[in-house]
């Protein structure tokens, strides 16, 4: 290639760099090995876009190029940290600057409106969405065209404005949002029907956050027990997620050891590759935990709890997601200490989760009152009277500034009952 002119050198290269992007994985549900080929390949990708930004200084940007690097850049934005995440946003929405396709900007604004929610930032998430409407509204009719391809992503689109909706508690809006979207005509393209089950995964979320657990493990398992039978489920972050969502049903309704027969078929080969460490292998541990404490078996609760702990704190994801991890890990060790009356050691475990939902702005709602609920039965406990009563005060007017939403498992809804029930008995 050295004797080849500098023009020639520079065209070979072009299709190289295709050749990577080709090679990266696109769609995490229909290739089973997405996530092991996609961060064996990010490094390679790196490259990719130095030796792109090469070729641009010196003959300016490649029309050809332009939609592979693009859809390449939001696959990878799935992949390793937050300054990534954040940098493939950025180097796509300069990539489509002018472009009037209208599957490319719908995928780019959900890609964006995703990671925004991921680093907590609620409005900017929102913004996303509301520019790709208004950017669908200056196409014409034949770039508009409303095909099985296209309202699968509008579908996307749709389960990401009805998460915005589910972080801002309108549980019912977001049901709403997700019942009215549909295939087009009588079958389902196959995209279509990796959207539907999207949905569907979306929609257990909202029935058991508004505390209907027989119904949503009745659909989950539905789209579980149909996912066993497609070619394309095996070993994905999805079908993990699915996964800890009945498991933690499974927990709900007073099943432990269901809910880890469940965990564990995913967990223990991820495992034996090493793998339990990414995003979803910590979700499952986090499941699994739950499922310890429910059966009274602290020590390997808390140690599971404090290995999953050590791995949050070095962790370079966003920080917003970081820290709900973190709130939901010391809400479990607090209530291990809590059921065995180890106060002071519990009093330093609920403060702590407090002090995450203040980091997380969520500090004076129904969450932070069943907290301080809990901190005001310790500091009863240990005879700290008048303190419990203020503490209880404070508590009792963060419950009644919203709607209970059972969020977090079993603290909403069995630990919830059990404070309440113990405050019931203290005369404040």
């Amino acid at each position: 290639m050295r004797r080849l002119p500098p023009s020639e050198v520079d065209k070979w290269r072009l299709k190289a760099l295709l050749l990577v992007c080709h090679a990266f994985p696109r769609n995490r549900y229909m290739e089973p090995v997405n996530g092991e080929i996609g961060r064996l390949l990010l490094p390679h990708l790196d490259r990719v876009l130095g030796h792109y930004d090469a070729i641009c200084v010196k003959h300016g940007e490649q029309p050809i190029f332009v939609h592979e690097l693009a859809s390449t850049l939001l696959a990878a934005s799935r992949f390793s940290n937050a300054e990534w995440k954040a940098e493939a946003i950025s180097r796509t929405k300069k990539l489509l600057e002018d472009d009037k396709d209208p599957y490319m900007n719908a995928w780019l604004a959900y890609r964006e409106s995703a990671i925004a929610r991921m680093f907590g930032k609620e409005a900017e998430s929102e913004d996303a969405l509301q520019r790709f409407l208004q950017f669908s509204t200056t196409l014409g009719q034949e770039e508009f065209k409303l095909d099985p391809r296209f309202n699968a992503q509008r579908g996307d689109l749709i389960i990401s404005f009805s998460e915005n909706l589910i972080r801002q508690g309108k549980l019912l809006e977001a049901k709403k949002e997700l019942i009215e979207w549909k295939p087009l005509g009588g079958s389902q393209s196959t995209l279509e029907g990796i959207t539907l089950r999207a949905r569907d995964i979306t929609l257990g979320k909202v029935l058991r956050y508004q505390g209907f657990f027989e119904e949503a493990r009745t659909l989950l398992e539905g789209v579980l027990q149909n996912s066993v039978l497609d070619d394309y489920f095996e070993g994905t972050g999805w079908y993990r997620v699915l996964l800890s969502n009945v498991a933690d049903l499974y927990c709900e309704l007073g099943l432990p050891a269901n809910s880890e027969k469940l965990i564990m078929q995913e967990l223990s080969p991820m495992k034996e590759r090493g793998t339990q460490d990414i995003a979803t292998g910590r979700r499952l541990q986090m499941s699994l935990a739950e499922t310890y404490l429910q059966r009274h078996m602290y020590a390997k609760a808390e140690s599971l709890l404090l290995d999953l702990q050590r791995a949050f704190m070095s962790s370079d994801g966003p920080e917003y997601t970081s820290d709900v991890n973190t709130f939901r890990i010391w809400i479990l060790l607090a209530r291990i200490s809590h059921a065995q009356s180890c106060w002071d050691g519990c009093l330093a475990r609920w403060k702590h989760a407090l002090s995450v939902l203040e980091r997380l702005n969520l500090d004076r709602g129904f969450n932070s009152g069943l907290v301080r609920c809990s901190i005001a039965d310790v500091l009863f406990m240990t005879g700290h009277r008048t303190e419990a009563a203020e503490m209880f005060r404070k508590a009792q007017a963060d419950m009644t500034s919203e709607p209970r939403i059972f969020w977090i498992p079993l603290f909403n809804s069995q630990w919830h009952d059990f404070i309440m029930d113990r405050l019931k008995e203290i005369e404040y």
